[in-house]
Formats: C-alpha cells, sequence, structure tokens
C-alpha cells in the first residue's frame, strides 16, 4: 500500500502540460473573434478548477500514504506496549510471592529466636548449677564425666559439620549475591519498561489526534472533489448549452448566406441600373446640388441613428452582464440551497424586466426599420451616382469575404470546443475513477485494521506463555532462597552450640585440673569463671544487636514490597484506564460510521434537489437564450445598416490620407533635388582625403616595420579629444546636407 506512488492514482502531469498546450493554441486561434473574452474567462475557471483538483488529489493520495505508515508503526508499538504490560503484570505476581516468601520467612525467623532464648535460658541455668557445683567443691560423678566424653564426640562431629556448613555458606552467599543483582537488573528493567509504557501511550494519544485531523482533512478533501465533480456536470451542461447555441449560430450563418444570394440577385439588378445611369449622367450633373443637401440631412439623421445605436449597444452590454449575474447566482445557489426559494423569485422579477426591456427593445426596433425604410428611400435617390455606386459593390465584396472568413472561423471555434467537451468529459471520468479507487483503499485499510487486531490477540497469548515461564523460573528462585536461609539458620545455631559446648570444656577441663591439684588453684579458677561470664555477657549482647539489625531489615523489607504492591495496582489501573480508553475509542469509530451514512443519505436528498432546481434554470436559461438570440438577430440587422454608412465614411478618410501621403512624398523628392550636387561635391572630397590617410598610415607601417628605424623609439605626443570636441564634431557632422537628407 504504501509503495504505491500518487501518480497511479492522479491524472498524470503528460496529460496536463497537453491540456495547458492545447488551451494555448486555441486561445490564439480564437483572438479575433467577437466572444473571445468570456469564452476565455469560462476556459480558465474550468482549467484552474482541475489543477486544483489535480493538486488536492496528490496531497491527498500521499497523505492517505503517510496515515498508512503512522498506523503501521503505532501498531507495532502498541503490540510493544501491551507485552511490556503483560511483562508488567507477570513482574508484580512474582513481587507479590517474594513478599508472601518474606514473611514466611520472617515468621521462621521469629520462631527461631523463640527458640534461641529458650536455649539460652537452659544454659544459663547450667551455668549457675556448675558454678554450684565448683563452689561447694564436689567431685564430679560418673555420669558427669561420661557426658563430657559424650560432649567432646559432639564437638568433633559438630567441628566437621560447622566446616561443611561454613563451605555451603559461602556458595550461598555467592548466589545470593548473584541473584540480588539479577533482581537489580530486573527492577531496572521493569523501570525502564514503564517509562516506555508511559511514552508509547503519549505517542499513541498524539498519533490518534493527527488521526483525527487527517480523517477530517480527508472529509474536506472529500467534499472539495464532490465541489468540483458539480462543477465539472455544470460545466457540462453549460457545454450542452454552448452547442445549442452553436446549431442556431449554424441556421443564422444560413439565413445570411440566404440573404448574401438575395443581396447578389440586388447586386446585378443594381448593374443594370448602373447601365441606365450612365446614360442618364447628363441630367443628374443639374440635381447633384440638391442630392448634395438631401447628403448633408441624411448624415444628421445617421448621426443620431448612430447615438440611439450605441444606447441599445450598452443595453445590450447590461442585458449580458445581467445574464452573467444570474449565472454566478446559480453557481451559489449549489452552495447555498436555502436561499433557493428567494433567488427564483428575484429571477422571476429579473425575467419581468426583461420581458418589459424586450418590448422596449422590439418598439426601438420597429423604429429603427421605419428609419430604415427612409434611408432606403434615400438610397435609391443616391443610386444615381455612379462612382459611389462602384464603391458601395467593392465594399459589399469586402464584406462578403470577412462574413466567409467569420463563419470559417466559428466552424473552427465549435470543433475545439468540441474537442474540450471531450477533454472535460474525459476529466470527470478519471475523476470518479479516483474517487472510486479512494473507496476502495478505505476498504483495505479496514481490512488491515481487523489484521492488526488478529496480531494483538495472537501477542497476548505469547505473553500469557511468557508469563507462565517466568513464574516457573521465580518459584526456583524462592525455592533456592528458602534453602540458604534455613542453611543459615543451621549454621547460626550450630555455632551458638559449638561455642557454648567450647565453654563448657574448657570449664569442666579447668574444674578437672583443679580437681586433681586439689583444689589449689580454686581462686584463679574463679576468676577465669567470672571472665567467662564477661564474655559470655558480651557474646549475649552481640547476639541481641543482630537480632536488633534483623528486625529493621525485616521493616525496610516490609516498606519494600508495600511500596511494590503500590505500583501494582497502579499499573492495574493503567492497564483498566487502557481498556476503557479503547472502548471509547471503538465507540467513537461506529458513531462516526453512523453519521457518515446520516451524512451520505443526506448528501443523496440535497442533490436529488439541486437535480430538480438545475432542471428548471436550465429551462428557464434556455428560455432567456431563445429571447436573447431574437434580440441578436434584430442587433445584427442594425449593425448592417451602420456598416454601409461606416464603410463610405472610412473611404473618405482613406483617400484623404493617401493624397497627404503622396504631397509629403513630393515634398521629400523636391529637398532632396536640391541637395544632390553638395553631396556630390562633398562625397568626391572625403574619398581625396581618406586615399591621403590610407597613403599616410602604409608609409608609417613601412617605417615602423623596419628595425633600424629610430623613429620607433620616439616618443609620440598627442591626446585624446575631450567630450566637448567629440560633441562639436558630431553637431557639425549632423548639420551637413546629408545627414540633413
Amino acid at each position: 500500500m504504501a509503495s504505491q506512488k500518487p501518480e497511479d492514482v492522479t491524472v498524470s502531469d503528460g496529460m496536463l502540460a497537453n491540456l495547458e498546450r492545447e488551451f494555448n493554441e486555441a486561445m490564439r486561434a480564437l483572438e479575433g473573434h467577437v466572444k473571445f473574452v468570456c469564452f476565455r474567462e469560462e476556459y480558465e475557471k474550468l482549467h484552474r478548477a482541475l489543477l486544483n483538483s489535480h493538486e488536492s488529489e496528490k496531497r491527498l493520495v500521499r497523505r492517505c500514504q503517510q496515515l498508512t505508515q503512522e498506523l503501521m508503526s503505532n501498531a507495532a508499538k502498541m503490540q510493544a506496549a501491551v507485552k511490556l504490560a503483560q511483562d508488567d503484570h507477570t513482574t508484580i505476581e512474582a513481587l507479590k510471592k517474594e513478599t508472601e516468601k518474606a514473611w514466611r520467612m520472617v515468621d521462621v525467623a521469629n520462631e527461631k529466636d523463640a527458640r534461641a532464648k529458650e536455649t539460652i535460658k537452659k544454659l544459663r541455668e547450667e551455668v549457675f548449677s556448675l558454678q554450684e557445683i565448683v563452689e561447694n567443691g564436689t567431685e564430679l560423678t560418673p555420669t558427669q564425666t561420661a557426658t563430657l566424653e559424650e560432649l567432646k564426640l559432639e564437638k568433633k562431629r559438630m567441628q566437621s559439620e560447622y566446616d561443611e556448613l561454613v563451605k555451603q555458606m559461602e556458595t550461598l552467599t555467592r548466589e545470593t549475591f548473584e541473584l540480588g543483582h539479577k533482581m537489580k537488573e530486573a527492577e531496572e528493567e521493569m523501570m525502564k519498561h514503564q517509562e516506555e509504557l508511559r511514552r508509547v501511550t503519549d505517542r499513541e494519544k498524539t498519533v490518534r489526534q493527527e488521526y483525527e485531523k487527517e480523517l477530517r482533512a480527508r472529509d474536506r478533501s472529500n467534499l472539495q472533489l464532490r465541489e468540483q465533480l458539480l462543477l465539472v456536470q455544470q460545466r457540462e451542461k453549460e457545454l450542452k448549452s454552448h452547442e445549442q447555441l452553436h446549431s442556431k449560430l449554424s441556421s443564422a450563418v444560413n439565413l445570411l448566406r440566404l440573404q448574401l444570394q438575395e443581396d447578389q440577385n440586388r447586386r446585378q439588378a443594381l448593374a443594370q441600373k448602373i447601365e441606365s445611369a450612365e446614360r442618364q449622367l447628363y441630367h443628374t450633373q443639374q440635381s447633384y446640388d440638391d442630392a448634395v443637401d438631401t447628403r448633408e440631412a441624411l448624415n444628421e439623421r445617421h448621426r443620431e441613428v448612430r447615438k440611439e445605436i450605441t444606447e441599445a449597444e450598452k443595453k445590450a452590454v447590461d442585458i449580458t452582464a445581467e445574464k452573467q449575474r444570474t449565472h454566478r447566482v446559480r453557481d451559489n445557489d449549489y452552495k447555498e440551497l436555502c436561499r433557493l426559494v428567494q433567488q427564483n423569485e428575484d429571477i422571476r422579477r429579473d425575467q419581468t424586466n426583461l420581458e418589459r426591456q424586450r418590448l422596449n427593445v422590439e418598439k426601438r426596433i420597429e423604429m429603427a426599420r421605419r428609419e430604415k425604410e427612409d434611408l432606403c428611400r434615400a438610397f435609391e435617390m443616391m443610386q444615381r451616382e455612379k462612382d459611389s455606386l462602384k464603391k458601395v459593390s467593392e465594399k459589399e465584396r469586402e464584406k462578403m469575404q470577412i462574413i466567409e472568413k467569420l463563419i470559417a472561423n466559428e466552424v473552427e471555434s465549435q470543433a475545439e470546443i468540441e474537442d474540450a467537451i471531450a477533454r472535460e468529459r474525459e476529466i470527470g471520468t478519471r475523476l470518479r475513477q479516483t474517487v472510486a479507487r479512494l473507496e476502495s483503499e478505505r476498504e483495505k485499510y479496514v481490512h488491515e485494521v481487523s489484521q492488526v487486531s488478529l496480531h494483538h490477540t495472537q501477542a497476548q497469548e505469547e505473553l500469557k506463555i511468557a508469563s507462565i515461564t517466568c513464574e516457573e523460573t521465580q518459584k526456583a528462585i524462592d525455592d533456592s532462597e528458602q534453602k540458604l536461609k534455613k542453611q543459615q539458620s543451621r549454621y547460626e545455631q550450630v555455632r551458638s552450640e559449638r561455642n557454648l559446648y567450647s565453654k563448657k570444656l574448657i570449664e569442666s577441663q579447668d574444674e578437672v585440673v583443679e580437681l586433681k591439684q586439689k583444689f589449689r588453684m580454686m581462686d584463679h579458677q574463679i576468676l577465669q569463671l567470672k571472665e567467662e561470664l564477661a564474655m559470655k555477657e558480651k557474646k549475649f549482647q552481640e547476639e541481641s544487636s543482630a537480632q536488633k539489625t534483623s528486625k529493621d531489615k525485616l521493616t525496610k523489607v516490609r516498606k519494600v514490597v508495600n511500596e511494590r504492591t503500590a505500583a501494582l495496582d497502579e499499573a492495574n489501573q493503567r492497564c483498566e484506564n487502557v481498556g476503557q480508553k479503547i472502548k471509547q475509542l471503538v465507540k467513537i469509530i461506529s458513531r462516526c460510521d453512523k453519521e457518515l451514512s446520516e451524512h451520505q443519505q443526506r448528501f443523496l436528498a440535497v442533490s436529488g434537489e439541486r437535480d430538480l432546481l438545475g432542471t428548471q434554470l436550465i429551462r428557464r436559461n434556455d428560455e432567456l437564450a431563445l429571447l436573447y438570440d431574437k434580440v441578436r438577430m434584430q442587433q445584427e440587422l442594425l449593425t448592417h445598416g451602420e456598416a454601409a454608412c461606416r464603410a463610405r465614411v472610412e473611404d473618405m478618410r482613406l483617400l484623404r490620407l493617401k493624397i497627404e501621403d503622396l504631397k509629403r512624398k513630393a515634398s521629400i523628392a523636391q529637398k532632396r533635388a536640391f541637395h544632390t550636387e553638395c553631396l556630390k561635391d562633398e562625397i568626391n572630397q572625403l574619398q581625396y582625403e581618406l586615399q591621403a590617410q590610407r597613403a599616410k598610415v602604409q608609409a608609417l607601417t613601412e617605417e615602423a616595420e623596419n628595425p633600424k628605424n629610430t623613429l620607433r623609439w620616439e616618443n609620440i605626443s598627442g591626446r585624446d579629444p575631450t567630450p566637448e570636441e567629440i560633441e562639436k564634431k558630431n553637431c557639425s557632422v549632423a548639420a551637413s546636407p546629408h545627414h540633413q537628407v
């Protein structure tokens, strides 16, 4: 999807370049036409609309591709975020299990403390009993000696067990250190994953916002495309109206050809009359003076008629402006459907006004016809003039040629208009194809979203499997930690018992020695017992301090467990919020789909109303076009009369200009004839000076080429002419008779 190019969907740039080139050629061909400006404005509007639609379509395709890429990247990020969330769930569950195990270990430690206190009490009682025995001076019983030997054997056995336990303790401490390091790394990774989750959620929010913006932009572009399609339909209707006008123009051309045939018949009749007029020239000279007077009166009347014709042309221009205004109103009607009723009423009022104006124009046309009949009568009076009749015949021939050229130009313009209509229809079909392609792409995107949701479910299943494996590994770690703690407790018990047994052995050995020496060293033994009691008190204090430190550690562990449980609750809340957001987004998407369907239904209803109004407007425009054709025919009849009068005035003006040109040429030729001899003398003198200068230059070059000539190394004096001298020289040259001519 993302690899497709926008040129595959849109109209190619080569087609647009061809359209522009053909447009320029058409404009050059139609420069001399009467209605060139209106046609050019309408065609330029169509061309601009096509370019705008082409550019907007390119932007829309590019933006759709960007959105697809962003959606794919966001889907991947969402999958990663879901995986991270599931990993967090597994870590939280593992931490809960660890906290439970820690509490169990705390309970076990408390039990061990109680047992240690009981053993300490028992040992103190035994110490007191031994002290009493020593003070009384009694000898050891055989049972006591047997217990001493058993204690020695147990001492050896406990020493060996102690060594083994020390080795196990070292190995377990190493393993605990490694496990603690791994736990720290796991906590750091968990923090990183949480930060990444936050970033992904923020990025998801921004992408959602951008996606909503792009959806809005896409809706706007779709609306613009629909408006462009509506404009294309309007242009097609206008082109149909232009075709009808062309058909009407062709009928008018046929009428003009019939009129030309009638004029040719009239010319033949006039030629016959000219032959009879040549015979009556002698008699017409006497009536020429009277004809001149009548001609002046007719010229005044002709001026008045011209003024009225200019007024009629202005009114015709006003009518065309009103027609353009009605076209603009029609375009605005498609955009503002609520005001159509009011605008229809305005159009009806305008039609009533136009009918009134049409009646006024018909009255004026009747007046013009009457005046035309008067002019025809005057024209019959002027037929007696031979020269004027010849000029009229020549001018009419020229008019015929001009009319034939106009007919050919109109035929060419009609062919070009038909080509433009075909091109516009092709463009409309291409735009419809692009709309269909965009809809198919939208369906593909929906299918891709469903595929992404399937991948999401598969990823959740994989996360569940990973969480189960993590729980199993965590259980193994917890078991190893429990074993390590048990071994530590055993080691501590053995150490305490060893210390006690070692003390008892020392005391028993001292007592045996003292008894064998007959209590010679009783005082010394008493001091030793006191020192041993002090040592025991110190050890007891050390053990109590160690117990306090262990309690502090337990409080810290409880705090850590509470913090982790709070973090677990927060993560659960976040997951719930994410699920609620996803549900809200699904609801929003469903609402948007419903609104889209409602908008489509409204669009269909509005398009039906628009088509009805368009048909009504087309009928009214056809009626107006018929009225305008009638007015145009009447104006053309008026223009023919004006053209005949203007042709005569232009012939007089051209003859006067020719006379003035001939006079000017004659004066120039006379002036040149006076200055020819002076110019010949000046030319001979300049040729003589030129030959002398050439001879000097040749002599100087020969001297310069001779290496033995000393003048080559002499300094040549001289200076450049000043600007004032140059201006004087130019003035003198300009004042010469050669330049004057």
